[in-house]
C-alpha cells in the first residue's frame, strides 16, 4: 500500500513537473467605441470575456469564464488587459441612450497548441465597434405566434387557408379571434412517413412586405424606419419538408425568412381612385417563419398608428394586452 502511494506521488509531482510555468498569455485589447454617425462614445462599458485556464480551474471555485470590464474616454477608447489562454474573446459594448452590442467571437493567432493552452502568436488586437442609437423608441403591438397551452398551432392535412390579424395577435376565426386578415396563410400539407412536405404561399393583404437581413449583434436588429420606396411584394411562396421519405418530392426547400432575416410589411392599405396610398399601417415579422407541421414566427411588431413608418419598438412599452410569452426585441 504505501508503495503504491509512493508511486502515484510520483506520478503526480511527474505531471506537474511537465506544466509550463510562467506562461504569458495576457493580451491587450484596443477598442475604439463610435455611433452610427461615426462620432466616438464616451464612458460606454466594454467588456471582454474569455474562458479560464485549465490550471486555473483544477484551483479556483469560481465560474469557468472572466470577465474585464472598462469604461470608454472621452475619446470612445479603452484598453483591456488580461489573459487569454484560450485565443479568443467576446466583446459586450453597452452606453446611455444606444442599443448593447455583442460582437461575434474574436481570436488570437496561434503558432501551435502547448501542452495546457495554445501559443499566441500576437498579443494585441485593435477593435472598432459601432452602437446604434436610441432614436425615438415608441410603443407597438408585440407577440411570437400564439400558442394554446403552450403548444404550437398545427395545420390541418390537405388544403387550408389562415388569416392572421397583427392588431389582435390572433387568428381569425375558426381558430381565433382575430377580425382582420392582414395575412393569410395558403398551404397544403402532406404528411409522410415520419415527416411532412408543406408548400403555398405567404399573402400580405391589402399591402405587401420586402425582407431585409438583420443586424445579428445588436440587440436593436432592424431598420429605423421602413423604406416606404421599397418594392413591398404580395405573396411569398414556401416549401418547406421534414423526414426520410421527403426526396420522393420533386420539390427544393423555400424557406419564407431565415433567422438571418426579417419581414417590413405594410397592410391595411387605403388608396383613392388613382391608386395613390392614403393611408396604411407598418411592422416588421423577424424569422425564420416556420409552416409546415405546425405554424410559428418569433415575433411580429405592429405600428397602431396609420402612416407611422417607425420601426423602433419600445418592449418596455408592448401595447399588446394578452399574456406575454416570450421576451420581445426592439
Amino acid at each position: 500500500m504505501k508503495r503504491r502511494m509512493c508511486m502515484n506521488m510520483f506520478v503526480i509531482l511527474g505531471a506537474f513537473h511537465i506544466i509550463p510555468v510562467g506562461i504569458d498569455n495576457t493580451v491587450r485589447v484596443n477598442v475604439q467605441v463610435n455611433d452610427d454617425a461615426g462620432m466616438p462614445v464616451k464612458n460606454a462599458m466594454v467588456s471582454a470575456g474569455t474562458r479560464r485556464d485549465r490550471i486555473d480551474l483544477w484551483t479556483n471555485s469560481s465560474p469557468g469564464h472572466r470577465s474585464v470590464n472598462e469604461k470608454t474616454d472621452k475619446k470612445g477608447r479603452v484598453s483591456l488587459v488580461f489573459p487569454c489562454y484560450s485565443g479568443h474573446f467576446r466583446l459586450a459594448v453597452s452606453a446611455d441612450g444606444y442599443y448593447t452590442e455583442v460582437p461575434d467571437k474574436f481570436s488570437f493567432k496561434t503558432s501551435g497548441t502547448g501542452f495546457f493552452t495554445p501559443n499566441l502568436a500576437e498579443y494585441e488586437k485593435s477593435i472598432t465597434v459601432t452602437l446604434k442609437k436610441k432614436k425615438n423608441p415608441i410603443p407597438m403591438i408585440a407577440r411570437g405566434f400564439p400558442r394554446k397551452r403552450g403548444r404550437y398551432f398545427a395545420l390541418k392535412q390537405g388544403h387550408g387557408t389562415y388569416a392572421y390579424d397583427f392588431e389582435m395577435c390572433d387568428l381569425l376565426p375558426p381558430y381565433g379571434n382575430g377580425k382582420i386578415a392582414d395575412i393569410s396563410i395558403d398551404a397544403y400539407l402532406v404528411m409522410t412517413n415520419g415527416g411532412y412536405i408543406c408548400r403555398g404561399s405567404l399573402i400580405f393583404n391589402a399591402g405587401g412586405a420586402y425582407k431585409a437581413i438583420k443586424h445579428k449583434t445588436s440587440d436593436f436588429k432592424s431598420i429605423y424606419c421602413a423604406d416606404t420606396n421599397a418594392c413591398f411584394t404580395t405573396s411569398f411562396p414556401f416549401v418547406e419538408y421534414c423526414g426520410n421519405n421527403v426526396y420522393e418530392y420533386p420539390f427544393s426547400p423555400l424557406p419564407l425568412l431565415t433567422l438571418d432575416e426579417y419581414f417590413v410589411f405594410r397592410v391595411r392599405e387605403v388608396r383613392n381612385g388613382k391608386g395613390e396610398l392614403l393611408s396604411a399601417h407598418y411592422g416588421k415579422i423577424y424569422g425564420s417563419i416556420c409552416i409546415g407541421e405546425w405554424l410559428d414566427f418569433p415575433q411580429a411588431v405592429f405600428n397602431p398608428r396609420p402612416n407611422d413608418t417607425n420601426l423602433e419598438f419600445d418592449p418596455e412599452r408592448n401595447l399588446y394586452h394578452g399574456k406575454k410569452e416570450r421576451v420581445m426585441i426592439p
